[in-house]
């Protein structure tokens, strides 16, 4: 068995007092995830949700806004063929327009579909580890208290051992 040489008890103060800081900061921060977890659960389903419904209807509304021009034009383009008038050459722009629409209605989408997965994935896996972490940190307080109760012990010792030796 090893023994420590401790001169003195202010090292176990110190060591305490920074045992004791580390407690509070782990308790706050285990204590504090299911708030945590319900803000960004309330800004998901609160904000995030309806935000992105609504983006994903206003980009489906350009999107098809922008095919029908596109149809249009392709119409135009055949007629003017067929009839050799001055027609519309081209309808490259209105297919330029059209797939910047669909790619922003799909990006819309696959953020609404993100915010559902990761939503269904709070309600579905977040609860035990909620629990974990109420374990742990009632854990931690219990033997952190021990710890610290015993610290107290060893520094009263130290310093009556040190009074009895002068």
């Amino acid at each position: 068995m090893s023994g420590a040489d401790l001169a003195d008890a202010q090292v176990l103060r110190d060591l305490r007092a920074a045992l004791a800081k580390w407690m509070q900061s782990t308790g706050a921060a285990l204590g504090g995830s299911d708030a945590d977890l319900h803000r960004v659960q309330d800004w998901m389903q609160g904000e995030q949700l309806p935000l992105w419904k609504r983006q994903l209807q206003t980009r489906e509304e350009l999107f098809q806004s922008a095919r029908r021009a596109w149809l249009e034009a392709e119409s135009e383009v055949r007629g003017g063929m067929n009839t050799r008038g001055p027609q519309k050459p081209s309808s490259t722009e209105e297919r330029i327009a059209m797939q910047r629409a669909q790619r922003r209605r799909d990006e819309a989408e696959e953020k609404l579909a993100n915010i559902k997965r990761w939503l269904l994935r709070i309600e579905q896996d977040c609860a035990p580890l909620l629990h974990q972490c109420r374990d742990h940190d009632l854990a931690l307080r219990e033997q952190g208290e021990k710890a610290l109760a015993k610290l107290d012990r060893l520094a009263t010792e130290i310093d009556t051992y040190q009074d009895g030796a002068r």
